[in-house]
């Protein structure tokens, strides 16, 4: 079984995009039963690659296939290996908001970030 953690990011992040959206709320609700059960069903993954494969299909759900999208939507998972110095992270921003120049409307979606910079420390 998948960390609470993780369940209950999909299941805010379903609910986030369905506002956003302004989608059907019989997709939003066939969205949490999918969330429930991949999350009983997924005990022996991780929980990272799990969020991040679950961000990923609600993504697709919502939003469509990347060339489909009327929305910019770049999601950036920051791996805890990767180095966050100031002009290292200023330098990947900027290359994520560029992908979404061109849309009227845009959605840049960071997953790990805070765990990279604080490595372990409290807030």
């Amino acid at each position: 079984m998948l960390p609470l953690n993780t369940t209950n990011q999909l299941e805010t992040l379903n609910e986030l995009f369905s506002q956003f959206t302004q989608s059907d709320p019989e997709l939003t609700e066939n969205a949490k039963q999918a969330i429930r059960f991949f999350s009983k069903e997924s005990q022996f993954r991780d929980s990272k690659s799990s969020l991040k494969l679950g961000i990923e299909r609600l993504i697709e759900l919502y939003f469509g296939l990347p060339n489909e999208r009327y929305i910019g939507v770049e999601f950036w998972p920051v791996e805890s290996e990767d180095y966050l110095g100031t002009l290292w992270l200023r330098n990947h921003i900027q290359k994520r908001l560029l992908r979404l120049s061109g849309y009227r409307e845009g959605i840049l979606l960071i997953t790990g970030l805070r765990a990279v910079i604080f490595r372990g420390h409290h807030y």
